[in-house]
């Protein structure tokens, strides 16, 4: 918004200076017009002079000759009555005389000319001189108008300088607020995926919490019925409990609930419920011992609380004691930060074998890759006597997603589409296959 605002002030404060400049620039014009208008005045109020050349000088000789003559032939028809002798001696006196004073009468003339020029020049060279003073004062207005108008320009130029430096300094800011927003949209996002996971996991709890006050309800009703004492009987020693316990700890594709995109409470995405790893390794069990009590623990919570991952424990604990024969886990695929990700695999897998010291604990390789997480579960695995389920010939491998379009059964045997991205990503029939015969290989 401050970019906005300062741009819109260097708009007005340019507009502005071409609009002073334009003023000044008519104000110029105007005053050359003027300057003008003055020069063309004074040029039609001058007195034109003649300018004398050699030719004008001959020809004014000429006339003055032809008057000399004319007044000679007058004086000589007056005189007529002279001697012949005396007419020579004067006619050569007489055109002599004549001669000095036709001189002197066009010497007086020039004379009189120049004196009437001289006394008309002074006051027509006063007028041209206050002329050229008025336009040299105009023309040194015109000058300091110019000059203030060119100082007036390089001040608004400094100003929209300065005005710019501004705005390339609050562009600077802007880009260092934009990285930093997009660091805070990385942080919000994954803050997001935890409270996704917190939900699903939250989900999880309510669903088994509705499923423990039914349990309750009816263990109440059982109660509220009469209670009958029946005739001692001599009762048989219970049988020895042989069966085999199985214990499956895990993530979605251990276990789903049931929601608007998933329609079944098995691993997530078989299409029916026999058909995941989980119920794929217990019928193999049941095979092998007859009886198997098999158990499937959902424990998304561990991959996304990666501050303090033994806090969640108290989920799994209840399920862990010493009749448990055979324990997988299935964990790391939500598992974003993995920055103490081994630390605390190798925590869980310690607190399994405390917990069922008999049990055979087999850890299940990654089905999405993850830079350095697979290693880092086999190291685990390695370092705890656990043993490794892999993966890579199927990891990340789409062949064996379920993917979208594919047709998976509700527990009455209904019909539905996979059209949920993240459910297609999950194992299929025959990813789910894969994982259960890489566990069965190493059961012993």
């Amino acid at each position: 918004m401050g970019i906005v605002i300062l741009t819109a002030i260097v708009v007005v404060v340019a507009m502005f200076i071409d609009w002073k400049r334009t003023d000044q620039s008519r104000e110029i014009e105007a005053l050359r017009e003027s300057l003008k208008t003055l020069e063309a005045a004074a040029n039609k109020n001058l007195p034109t002079y003649p300018i004398e050349t050699e030719d004008s000088k001959v020809e004014s000789e000429a006339q003055s000759s032809e008057t000399a003559m004319a007044i000679t032939h007058d004086y000589t028809k007056t005189d007529d009555t002279e001697d012949t002798d005396d007419e020579t001696d004067d006619d050569t006196d007489d055109d002599t005389d004549d001669d000095t004073d036709d001189e002197t009468e066009t010497e007086e003339e020039d004379t009189s000319v120049e004196t009437e020029a001289e006394t008309e020049d002074p006051s027509m060279m006063e007028s041209i001189s206050r002329y050229i003073s008025d336009l040299e004062s105009e023309n040194s207005s015109l000058a300091d108008e110019v000059i203030a108008f060119n100082d007036f320009g390089l001040q608004e130029s400094a100003v929209i300088g300065s005005l710019m430096a501004a705005v390339e300094s609050l562009q600077g800011d802007v880009n260092i607020w934009q990285i930093n927003s997009d660091s805070q949209y990385q942080i919000i996002s994954q803050l997001q995926r935890q409270i996704n996971d917190a939900t699903e996991h939250n989900s999880q709890l309510v669903a088994a919490n509705e499923a423990l006050s039914a349990m309750l309800a009816s263990a109440q009703a059982a109660l509220a019925q009469p209670v009958t004492t029946p005739e001692p009987v001599t009762q048989p020693s219970p049988p020895q409990d042989n069966s085999f316990k199985y214990v499956a700890i895990g993530n979605s594709i251990t276990q789903h609930i049931v929601n608007d995109y998933w329609w079944n409470s098995n691993g997530m995405a078989a299409s029916t419920t026999e058909s995941d790893y989980f119920h794929r390794v217990t019928a193999y069990l049941q095979l092998l011992h007859g009886t198997v009590t098999a158990i499937p623990v959902q424990y998304v919570i561990w991959e996304t609380q990666y501050n303090d991952r033994g806090e969640t424990y108290f989920v799994i604990d209840n399920y862990l004691d010493e009749s448990v024969n055979l324990v997988t886990i299935q964990l790391g695929e939500n598992a974003n930060n993995i920055d103490t990700f081994q630390q605390d695999l190798e925590m869980l897998i310690n607190h399994v074998h405390a917990r069922c010291p008999k049990a055979q604990v087999i850890l299940i390789d990654d089905f999405w890759g993850m830079e350095g997480r697979s290693e880092m579960k086999r190291a685990a695995a390695a370092n705890t006597g656990a043993y490794f389920a892999d993966l890579t010939q199927i990891k990340d491998n789409p062949d064996y997603c379920a993917g979208l379009g594919s047709t998976v059964y509700d527990a009455a045997g209904n019909p539905h589409v996979i059209e949920h991205a993240g459910v297609a990503k999950h194992p299929g029939d025959n990813g789910m296959e894969y994982i259960a015969n890489a566990v069965v290989a190493l059961i012993w």
